[in-house]
């Protein structure tokens, strides 16, 4: 087969490929995306109790918990000049993590 046949070919196949991702593309859109950004964009906004008058809050609250010593705490990294010190085991926690089970022996 030459290169420009198989070329032709998967662009023959890309209507079907998309026909078949396409329910997986619509659930994981309505149950996942739409809810985060959803979420999101609500997170902005302060609302009264009833949530009928809601005004813009800004962006600055989530830049405020990204900055704050609580939450760069919980990952163990205080201060970006400790990075290395502090962060080096993540990759290998993750390793151990996603690996187990390949050295498992094949149990």
């Amino acid at each position: 087969m030459t290169r420009d046949a198989a070329s032709r070919r998967r662009w023959r196949d890309a209507p079907l490929a998309l026909a078949m991702l396409a329910p997986s593309l619509i659930v994981l859109g309505a149950f996942v995306l739409y809810p985060l950004a959803r979420a999101f964009w609500l997170g902005h906004q302060r609302c009264d109790p009833t949530g009928a008058n809601c005004r813009s809050n800004g962006w600055d609250q989530y830049l405020d918990v990204f900055r704050s010593e609580e939450f760069q705490q919980a990952f163990g990294c205080q201060h970006l000049q400790s990075f290395p010190q502090r962060c080096t085991r993540y990759p290998e926690l993750l390793a151990k993590l996603f690996l187990r089970d390949a050295f498992a022996g094949g149990e």
